[in-house]
């Protein structure tokens, strides 16, 4: 799904109005931002690609006073995964169960901070 919005320009503020989407939806509060800087954050925030960002700075900088950017919802949505081996230790009190045994499992991650780390020269 898509997210749609109007950017406005007054002064040096910049104001953001998204365009609700659906039956009997209605917009929300328009946050502002009180310079460029902000607004180019809350964009990439979004999920704007930097060449829709330099397209609404740029029409910024011609003098118009808004314009609108429609961000893809898929945008961000990333089916990277990181491996990562985990000890998986059985505790029982029965023998019958593998008592204090232990295997390797592989679990996939959607960050890489909870990855295992293989080094290239083993």
């Amino acid at each position: 799904m898509s997210r749609k919005f109007i950017l406005h320009r007054v002064g040096t503020q910049f104001i953001e109005t998204e365009i609700p989407q659906g039956r009997g939806a209605h917009a929300a509060a328009a946050p502002s931002y009180d310079n460029w800087d902000a607004m180019e954050q809350r964009l990439l925030s979004l999920g704007a690609f930097p060449e829709t960002i330099k397209r609404v700075k740029s029409d910024f900088d011609s003098g118009r006073e808004s314009t609108s950017i429609e961000i893809k919802g898929d945008a961000t949505v990333s089916n990277e995964l990181f491996l990562a081996v985990l000890p998986l230790i059985h505790v029982s009190n029965t023998p019958y169960l593998g008592y204090g045994m232990t295997e390797q499992t592989l679990t996939l991650f959607p960050d890489r901070n909870f990855a295992t780390h293989f080094s290239p020269t083993k």
